[in-house]
C-alpha cells in the first residue's frame, strides 16, 4: 500500500514553517505550564474526535487541531524514549519478546514525532495535517490505521528533499551541522539519497509490520514458548546496552556527538564511493577529501589530527555498535530485539533533533519548557522533585554510574555467574537507571 497521488501531492507541499508558526502560538499556554489552551477541544479524546469530524467532512476547530499536532512533536518523541527505556529494561531481564514489542512502539512514536514536525497528525484511522499557520485539514483517503499510515507517510517523506535537508541540519558532529561539514566538497548534493537510505534502514520494522500484521502480532499476542522460548545471553545483553548508552553520551558541543560523528564518517565514505568507486577509501582520494573537510572547519592542530584519524578510520575503525546492529533485518530470533532497539535509538535521535530545532525556531527557550521536564523526571523516577538537573552533564551522571556498575558486574561475575538474576539482584539500581532513556529527550532540549 502507498500514499495516493492526491495525498502525495498534498504531503509534498507541506511547509515546516507553518508548523513553526503554529507552535509559536502555544507559547502563551506554556507560560502557564500547559501545552494547550484549556478550551482546546482536542486535549481529550483527540483520535475519536478527529475520526468523527473527518467522516463528517470538516474539522470542527482547525486552529485547535493544528496546535495539538504541533506540540505533539515533543510529546510523541518523549513517549518514544519511554518505550525504548522499557524495551531495554526488558532486555536486562532477559525478555526479548517484550523488548521487541516495546522497541517497535518506540520506533512508531519516533516516526509520529518526525511526521508531526512536518505537519502530519497521525491519529487512529482518520488523520489530519497542518495546511497553513494554525490551520488543520483532514487527510483524504480510506481508513488506514496508525501502523500503515505512519509507514506510508514516512517513506514518502524520506524520498522528498526536505528529509535530506532536515537530516543535514540536525546531525551535528562537534556542534556543527552535517551540511556545514560537507560544504567544502559540495557533499550535500549526495546526502539526500544517503538520508533516504538511512530512513528506510532505520524504519524497516515499521515497513515490515505495516505490511504484515502477523509479524507485529508475533511478540505482542502470541504465547511465549511455542514453538520455543527466545533467550539471550546476559553478557552480550549488558555489553550491547552499555554500548548503546555510550553512543548517546552528551558532549559539551553536541547532544549526541558519538552517533553524529559516526554518521559523518559514513556520509563522507558514501560521497567518495559515489564519485570514485568503492575502492577509493583506501587510497589518497579519500584522505584528500577528508583533509579538505577537516581543514574547512578551522580546528586547532591537535583537533584537526584527531578528526582526520577518526574519519579515515585510523582511530575507532569500527562503526558504533548501534549503527552496526541497525543494519540487520528483523527476524524471529532473540537477537532481533537488539536490532530493533538500535533502530529505535537512531530514529529517536533524528526525532529529538527535529523537535529541538522546531522549538528553537518557534522561539522557545529551555526555561520556558522547564515545567514539562521537571515534572517528567520525578514521574518516571529519574530524580526526586527537589533534585532536578541543571544541564546535560547532570542528566548523564547517573548513567555513568550505572555503566560503571555494568563493567564491575562483568569483571566480578564471570561464566555462569554472569546471569540476569545476579544482575538484577546485585545491581538492580543500575538496571533501573539504564531504563531512563527519557533523559536523552531532555538533554536534547537543554544546553550541554
Amino acid at each position: 500500500m502507498s500514499v495516493s497521488n492526491a495525498n502525495k501531492a498534498m504531503l509534498n507541499a507541506l511547509k515546516r514553517s507553518d508548523v513553526i508558526t503554529t507552535l509559536s502560538t502555544s507559547k502563551r499556554f506554556v507560560r502557564e505550564a500547559r501545552w494547550l489552551s484549556r478550551k482546546n477541544i482536542y486535549k481529550t479524546d483527540a483520535a475519536e474526535k478527529v475520526e468523527n469530524e473527518v467522516i463528517a467532512g470538516a474539522i470542527m476547530n482547525p486552529r485547535h487541531l493544528a496546535q495539538y499536532i504541533s506540540v505533539s512533536t515533543l510529546l510523541h518523541c518523549s513517549d518514544g524514549w519511554s518505550y525504548l527505556g522499557r524495551a531495554v529494561q526488558a532486555l536486562l531481564r532477559g525478555d526479548p519478546h517484550r523488548a521487541r514489542h516495546l522497541a517497535y512502539y518506540a520506533e512508531l512514536r519516533a516516526a509520529m514525532s518526525l511526521l508531526a514536525s512536518e505537519g502530519i497528525g497521525v491519529f487512529s484511522t482518520r488523520h489530519a495535517y497542518i495546511a497553513g499557520p494554525n490551520l488543520a485539514a483532514p487527510l483524504s483517503g480510506g481508513r488506514e490505521g496508525t501502523h500503515v499510515i505512519v509507514w506510508e507517510c514516512l517513506s514518502n517523506w524520506a524520498q522528498h528533499s526536505r528529509s535530506g535537508d532536515l537530516f543535514a541540519s540536525v546531525i551535528k558532529p562537534y556542534g556543527r551541522s552535517l551540511g556545514d561539514w560537507l560544504v567544502p566538497i559540495n557533499g550535500q548534493t549526495n546526502l539526500g539519497a544517503q538520508a533516504h537510505s538511512w530512513f528506510m534502514q532505520w524504519g524497516m520494522d515499521l515497513q515490515t509490520m505495516a505490511n504484515d500484521r502477523r509479524a507485529r502480532n508475533h511478540s505482542s499476542y502470541r504465547p511465549e514458548g511455542i514453538p520455543t522460548s527466545l533467550t539471550l545471553g546476559s553478557l552480550e545483553t549488558t555489553q550491547t546496552v552499555g554500548e548503546i548508552w555510550k553512543a548517546l553520551e552528551p558532549d559539551p558541543n553536541s547532544a549526541f556527538d558519538l552517533i553524529d560523528r559516526h554518521i559523518l564518517r559514513l556520509a563522507l565514505e558514501s560521497v567518495c564511493r559515489s564519485r570514485s568507486g568503492s575502492n577509493s577509501l583506501r587510497g589518497s582520494t579519500f584522505r584528500t577529501l577528508v583533509s579538505n573537510v577537516v581543514a574547512y572547519q578551522g580546528l586547532q592542530p591537535q583537533l584537526h589530527s584527531l578528526w582526520t584519524d577518526f574519519l579515515t578510520r585510523q582511530k575507532e575503525p569500527k562503526d558504533a555498535r548501534v549503527l552496526r546492529l541497525s543494519k540487520s533485518a528483523p527476524t524471529t530470533s532473540a537477537r532481533s530485539a537488539f536490532y530493533m532497539v538500535a533502530r529505535a535509538v537512531l530514529l529517536l535521535r533524528i526525532a529529538s533533533g527535529s523537535t529541538s530545532q522546531l522549538f528553537q525556531d518557534a522561539g522557545f527557550t529551555p526555561s520556558e519548557i522547564e515545567f514539562w521536564w521537571t515534572e517528567l523526571g520525578p514521574a518516571r523516577g529519574l530524580w526526586n522533585s527537589d533534585g532536578a538537573p541543571e544541564n546535560a552533564a547532570d542528566l548523564w551522571s547517573d548513567i555513568d554510574v550505572a555503566l560503571s556498575s555494568l563493567d564491575a558486574f562483568e569483571n566480578e561475575y564471570t561464566g555462569s555467574r554472569h546471569s540476569f538474576y545476579n544482575l538484577g539482584n546485585i545491581y538492580g539500581d543500575a538496571v533501573s537507571s539504564l531504563g531512563g532513556f527519557e533523559r536523552a529527550m531532555v538533554w536534547s532540549l537543554l544546553p550541554a
